[in-house]
């Protein structure tokens, strides 16, 4: 073969074979500089609080980015914590590189997630003790109620530490997934800390909303359809028991009864009685494996609107919950209301002032105030709402199949007035449809919640 011909189709071949290497290895020299930036800007970022160094960055083609062996110090402390790997993961790698682009841009990829590995904290360390001095004084948490005169004077972190906890290894993960076809938000959250527990969290959101970045983002009015909890205690539950009932000299069962009555004891002064099931079932979590899985809602959809006027029965019915313990169904799972004896005034009064704020937040976003209020019934206006010209009567329960399509207004046993237009009348509970914000809202209502009815004529 001539020797010009032979180097002419030598060079082509290597052309056509490292061409695309080249273009592949340029582009995933872009894809690790990206990642490499947003470490760096981010340490920047912190650099007047603290010092960030890392030791390795890792850009996979799977989707899978991020940095290893990083270390906090914050601004004058000797220590920090170290973390093993912070990884985010996406669909493809292209999503990743052009995620911060995308956000400046409003856009948001459909699947993310963010993973922390391996987050180290000495029991004793500075940072935890700062960050205790930053906590508010509250009562003694629910969790190691019976347990003070073995407490005693203990900090969180001395009894970290007594509890056999030198070091503290966290894990945290959280991702998201959003559908394009039914509109609904998949919520996943992973915790645990080694030697402890483990749990994981998924929550359903449906936002209603065509596309997923931040303009429509700021219109969506979320209803969750479905809340999962996975927990697996790994040592914790023992080693708290077994810290507690020593140093109250009784025996493990012993401590976890008295626990377990103390608990029954705060959450009656809260009006809450929990059935027999449910109180034997905590016991065995606490003596037990230490598992629990817990099923809210299973498709059904609770939102910001459906909470008002919302006693704690109707709340647990429209939770539909479901419940095993160490592998277990719970059954039945009761949860009772008993409203809080003459002697506990105050906490139920705490109680209502804290349902009626969170109440005032959900609605913020689209009551208005009116402007002449009734002497007789103070009425809530919602700003898609225009009232009638007309007046209100009230009516007896067994006429409303009469008044279908009519403007009502509902006064609950617990107090609160709800208002919209009546869609039906069933044998247990009626709706009512009301415009909220830039969207609408069916709220079921059961008789036995309903005080007084009032209809417009």
């Amino acid at each position: 073969m001539n020797p010009l011909l032979r180097r002419k189709i030598l060079r082509t071949t290597l052309a056509v074979i490292l061409l695309p290497l080249l273009v592949a290895g340029g582009a995933y020299g872009y894809y690790w500089y990206q990642i490499r930036s947003v470490v760096e800007d981010f340490a920047r970022q912190l650099s007047p609080f603290a010092t960030l160094s890392y030791g390795k960055i890792e850009a996979g083609l799977d989707g899978v980015a991020g940095v290893s062996g990083l270390q906090l110090i914050p601004e004058g402390q000797k220590e920090g914590v170290s973390v093993d790997r912070v990884l985010f993961r996406a669909s493809d790698p292209l999503e990743l590189m052009q995620l911060r682009w995308g956000v400046d841009k409003g856009q948001l990829p459909q699947r993310l997630g963010v993973e922390v590995q391996g987050v180290r904290l000495a029991a004793d360390s500075p940072l935890l003790l700062q960050y205790q001095e930053m906590l508010p004084q509250q009562q003694q948490s629910d969790w190691m109620l019976g347990c003070k005169q073995a407490m005693a004077s203990l900090t969180p972190t001395q009894l970290m530490q007594r509890l056999g906890y030198q070091e503290l290894v966290l894990d945290l993960s959280i991702s998201y997934w959003f559908d394009n076809n039914d509109k609904q938000l998949q919520v996943d959250l992973h915790t645990g800390m080694a030697d402890g527990y483990e749990m994981d969290l998924g929550i359903v959101l449906d936002l209603k909303i065509n596309q997923f970045d931040q303009h429509n983002l700021q219109f969506a009015q979320p209803w969750i359809s479905d809340i999962q909890v996975d927990y697996q205690d790994l040592s914790l539950n023992a080693r708290q028991n077994r810290f507690c009932a020593e140093g109250l000299g009784v025996e493990v069962e012993a401590y976890v009864d008295t626990h377990i009555e103390l608990l029954l004891e705060r959450y009656r002064q809260f009006g809450l009685e929990p059935g027999p099931a449910l109180v034997a079932g905590y016991r065995q979590f606490l003596l037990g494996k230490g598992q629990f899985q817990l099923e809210l809602l299973s498709g059904k959809q609770l939102g910001g609107p459906s909470l008002l006027g919302v006693t704690p029965e109707l709340l647990l019915e429209q939770l539909a919950p479901k419940l095993w313990i160490d592998g277990q169904p719970i059954k039945p799972l009761q949860v009772s209301w008993v409203p809080p004896e003459q002697g506990e005034a105050s906490i139920e009064e705490e109680v209502r002032t804290r349902v009626e704020a969170l109440n005032e937040l959900l609605q913020s976003p689209f009551v208005e105030e009116p402007e002449e209020p009734e002497p007789a019934v103070e009425v809530e206006q919602f700003s898609s709402y225009t009232p009638p010209s007309g007046g209100y009567q009230v009516v007896a329960l067994e006429r409303l199949p009469g008044f279908i399509g009519t403007q009502i207004r509902i006064r609950t046993q617990n107090g609160f007035l709800l208002q919209g237009r009546l869609l039906s009348v069933g044998e247990e509970e009626l709706r009512i449809y009301r415009e909220v914000g830039t969207g609408d809202a069916t709220l079921p209502i059961a008789f036995r919640h309903i005080e007084q009815v009032q209809v417009y004529r």
